[in-house]
């Protein structure tokens, strides 16, 4: 019985294999369990025991007796049969050499009592014997008997079940691949025709299992119920679950049903072949596809409903504030699973791993299977969520930051990231500072970050600012050169002359392009009122102007320039070089120069 359910085993691969199997009978080239005898044949074991032909004494042809050896001589062994007659059978019918006192069993082939002649067959015995098993086991309505293989010819296996048969190889097993390791062993197989006069017997393994295995399936089907624990075997994985052997029905376990773990490895839980305990979670039929009106079983079960739920507990093992060591299972470019323990992990977020706010992915901070010491920051046993920290157990840069770094020093670092308000640069492993825009450049136009600065690109800066309580380093790179509104506010003071190109024009004034990224404001109220009338009109961009410096705001970057105080100036300056030049003949006034002006 045991080599039966080991092969019934093999033979069941996959639920579809059973399904199919459990809908469609193996096929067989003869008819189930049929007997077919003629008027002069046994047809039962009183017909076996009463019928046959009697030959005087009492013993009849076909009779079976028990027979004790007396006398081996040549090719015959002589045994006595206890009706003051000996016997004889032939030598070659014992599989091994018989000793003196041996009694075996043999049938009456030839009787004469004239020559004093009696011959037996065990072969004979054997087959009458296992033509009366056969019988009973049909009439019984158990068509099962036990044969051994004892070769494999082309496409038959020869079975010997007291004679031999043959029997055809898709009838043995579809899932035999070593013959060798089949032959010498007993099975068990379904007589499926039996013609008596012929000793003919048709068998299959085939039918036998899969009556075996009906017949578990429907034990199985009355029993079971959702919430029973079940025994069964792993017979195929898949990515997305396991297919289990119940004994004649298959059941399945989805991958979320097979541990608490979030993302559990198959392998590393069930094997194929391995005996497991599972609850019934779902019992359902389903219609069989492309087969109408029947259908199906289809069973679901729970590995890890054999174990509480551990979130059930979480409150009682985590607290907040609590020091946890757990595995790296399931790394992110914005976070890492931890496991604390079977079916409970907890999460650390990239920013809670490096206390650079700019650290490199945690794939390459950590590695998959790692155990790392963290810090429980939150525990939500509803929502199944422990967040976890692990910089909180590595010693704070922030709280020295001072002894490090000081306002005014100058620094090194790499750019790791660029937005659009400036860049971050990575100062150590810890800390990082930020360029705002408005330190990249001198320039009071908004400029493009990316057009000063590349990720990856080494700079040197001077640090402007440092708060250890928002964890913030402010950095600046302009101010590596002179602020060039200091310098041309010391170059061109109050009135000087200066000459530049219009740039553009609007309703309250024009700009002028005083160059080195310098633009300076030509007033509407500082133009005359001749020019001011129609200021599209009176400039055009690229005009050249030689106009006066008004006023420099070195804070407010701007720069106020006036036409009326440049001509001022001019005239003041050629009034001056007219009184000057004279001086000598005493008869130059300002009224005489103010007419010559006018004419």
């Amino acid at each position: 019985m045991l080599d039966d359910v080991k092969e019934l085993e093999t033979e069941i691969t996959t639920s579809e294999d059973q399904e199919k199997e459990t809908t469609n009978a193996p096929a067989q080239d003869e008819p189930s369990s049929v007997i077919e005898n003629d008027d002069d044949e046994i047809t039962s074991m009183d017909d076996f025991t009463d019928t046959e032909l009697d030959v005087g004494e009492g013993l009849r042809k076909d009779k079976v007796l028990q027979c004790k050896v007396i006398q081996i001589d040549g090719d015959y062994v002589f045994v006595d049969v206890n009706d003051k007659l000996d016997g004889k059978i032939a030598l070659a019918e014992f599989e091994n050499p018989p000793a003196i006192g041996d009694v075996v069993e043999a049938a009456v082939k030839v009787v004469n009592y004239d020559l004093g002649d009696l011959v037996l067959s065990i072969d004979s015995a054997k087959i009458l014997s296992t033509k009366a098993k056969i019988i009973e086991a049909l009439e019984n309505d158990n068509p099962v008997i036990e044969g051994v293989v004892k070769e494999k010819n082309k496409d038959f296996y020869i079975v010997d079940i007291g004679f031999p048969v043959q029997v055809k190889e898709k009838e043995f097993n579809n899932y035999i691949d070593d013959v060798d390791n089949v032959i010498g062993r007993s099975f068990k197989f379904k007589i499926t025709k039996f013609i008596n006069k012929k000793n003919l017997v048709f068998l299959s393994r085939r039918a036998y299992l899969y009556d075996l295995r009906e017949k578990q399936r429907k034990e199985l089907l009355e029993t079971l119920e959702i919430g029973k624990t079940v025994h069964g075997i792993v017979r195929d994985i898949k990515s997305f679950g396991v297919f289990v052997d119940l004994g004649g029905i298959s059941g399945f376990i989805h991958i979320s049903d097979l541990s608490w773990s979030r993302n559990p490895k198959i392998e590393d839980i069930v094997r194929p072949g391995d005996e497991i305990d599972a609850v019934v979670l779902k019992i359902e039929e389903v219609p069989l596809e492309n087969n109408e009106g029947k259908k199906k079983i289809k069973i679901n079960l729970g590995y890890k409903q054999l174990k509480p739920n551990p979130w059930n507990t979480v409150s009682e093992k985590y607290q907040e504030g609590a020091t946890v060591q757990g595995k790296v299972v399931k790394l992110f470019d914005y976070g890492v699973f931890i496991e604390l323990e079977e079916g409970v992990d907890g999460f650390a977020k990239k920013e809670n791993i490096s206390w650079s706010k700019y650290a490199k992915s945690p794939k390459k901070l950590l590695k998959q299977g790692e155990f790392v010491r963290a810090k429980i920051l939150s525990v939500d046993p509803f929502e199944k969520k422990i967040d976890l920290s692990l910089k909180e157990l590595l010693p704070n840069p922030w709280e020295e930051i001072h002894k490090k770094y000081y306002v005014g020093e100058k620094v090194k670092g790499t750019i790791v990231k660029i937005i659009e308000k400036g860049a971050f640069i990575k100062l150590d492993e810890t800390i990082d500072g930020f360029i705002s825009v408005d330190n990249i450049a001198w320039s009071k136009k908004r400029i493009n970050v990316k057009d000063y600065l590349k990720v990856g690109q080494e700079v040197e800066a001077v640090v402007l600012d440092i708060n250890a309580e928002n964890q913030r380093i402010a950095l600046g790179i302009k101010q590596f050169s002179s602020n060039p509104w200091e310098v041309f506010k010391s170059q061109h003071p109050k009135g000087s002359v200066i000459e530049g190109r219009v740039s553009s024009i609007s309703d309250f004034g024009v700009f002028v392009d005083l160059g080195n990224d310098l633009v300076g404001l030509l007033h509407v109220k500082d133009i005359t009122r001749e020019k001011a009338e129609n200021l599209q009109e009176t400039f055009k961009k690229g005009d050249t102007l030689k106009l006066a410096v008004s006023d420099v705001d070195v804070e407010k970057k701007k720069i106020g320039l006036s036409e009326k105080m440049y001509l001022k100036a001019q005239e003041n300056k050629e009034i001056s070089e007219y009184m000057k030049n004279n001086e000598e003949s005493n008869k130059a006034t300002l009224g005489s120069f103010i007419q010559l002006k006018k004419e």
